[in-house]
């Protein structure tokens, strides 16, 4: 008993001593002063918050950035008559709305606008609605290069987002604009957006951009235009006003679905596009008259597209045109080409039969072997 006892009061008197000497620290500590360790609010938050003392504003507008760097909102901002919500004057220049509501009133100008020498400009994360003129403005001056991602853009009296060349749009949101809801100049890359009841065209975006994965609905102009060199891809054109979709030349249309629009579902009114791929239907709704597709110009190349429900399916008024492994079926004229194209044999299959199918093989009845032939039924 003695022993166990005399054994924990030196177990104990070890763990003392362990603890003062962790207790003690470095009895060498170095020279000078101690330096902080750590961050100051500046290294925490680099970014300069949009406020009256940082960005106060001028004749035109609430408030006005004039130099380079990343901005941010602390608050909602309310327009006010005759002036923009945000101009920003400098180029390289990120503006992250931080979830906040830009909102205007009526006779207010844009909602974020770009005067001179404004390139290099990213506009983000935000609402930006009701301002008398467009909700983001960065066309007038030519501010390229700029990018905009996570923008709701609506009700405002002109077009949604205005962009000049080499403009990167994503996962924006563009309604009830009383212009376009976007517009580009040359070289842009608009993906995910979403266009909706917009006052003109839904998407329109200059030469040699790119517009994928994106809905146009419902708009008074074009649900996607693009002019020349331009590619659409993977893309819903419904319920337009006009065309669904609408190109000029040297122009790639794949993949899309354009429906339910009043007059045809793919516009293609430039020379040497491919059309391919598309599934267009119910065009020359409400009393209009269109096409599934229809070519106005020359050297173009139709192919694997299914046109179903359309006043008329394929319709080539242009020359020297190639059309190949279409389908179309329950439109009023399938195919309606005018002399001087080339096309694939046009295979009505209607009464090709339509057995049922049980097992692991039956025979064709698509009345053909011909791998470019079209099909109507």
């Amino acid at each position: 008993m003695q022993g166990t006892t005399f054994t924990r009061s030196l177990s104990a008197l070890a763990l003392l001593a362990c603890g003062a000497i962790l207790l003690a620290g470095d009895l060498n500590p170095p020279a000078g002063p101690v330096a902080p360790t750590m961050k100051t609010l500046d290294e925490i938050e680099a970014r300069t918050p949009i406020n009256l003392t940082n960005t106060p504003g001028d004749a035109d507008s609430l408030y006005k950035i004039t130099a380079p760097g990343s901005y941010y909102l602390t608050g909602n901002i309310t327009g006010v008559v005759g002036k923009h919500g945000i101009e920003i004057a400098a180029a390289g220049v990120t503006l992250d709305l931080n979830g906040f509501d830009l909102a205007g009133v009526a006779g207010s100008l844009a909602g974020v606008f770009a005067s001179s020498g404004s390139d290099d400009v990213a506009v983000r994360n935000g609402s930006i609605r009701n301002w008398g003129d467009s909700g983001v403005n960065l066309f007038t001056f030519s501010a390229e290069r700029s990018e905009f991602d996570g923008l709701r853009v609506t009700g405002n009296g002109s077009v949604g987002i205005a962009a000049d060349n080499a403009a990167r749009i994503r996962d924006c949101v563009v309604s009830n604009n009383g212009g376009s809801g976007i517009t580009t100049s040359q070289g842009a890359v608009i993906t995910g957006v979403a266009s909706f009841q917009n006052g003109n065209t839904g998407i329109s975006a200059g030469s040699g951009s790119l517009v994928a994965h994106c809905a146009a609905y419902l708009n008074e102009g074009y649900g996607i235009s693009v002019a020349s060199g331009g590619t659409v891809v993977e893309c819903i054109a419904r319920g337009n006003s006009t065309y669904g979709i609408g190109t000029s030349s040297n122009c790639q249309v794949i993949d899309c679905q354009a429906s339910a629009n009043t007059l045809d579902g793919i516009r293609c009114a430039g020379t040497g596009s491919m059309i391919r791929g598309n599934a267009c239907t119910l065009n020359g709704l409400n009393a209009g008259d269109g096409a599934g597709i229809v070519v106005v110009s020359n050297d173009n190349t139709i192919e694997g597209n299914v046109c179903t429900d359309n006043d008329r399916g394929i319709h080539v008024t242009g020359l020297n045109n190639l059309i190949l492994k279409n389908s179309c079926a329950d439109n009023t004229t399938h195919y309606q080409i005018v002399a001087g194209n080339r096309y694939g044999a046009i295979v009505n299959i209607t009464a090709g039969g339509a057995a049922a199918v049980t097992g692991s093989a039956a025979a064709s009845t698509l009345l053909t072997t011909d791998p470019w032939a079209n099909f109507s039924y």
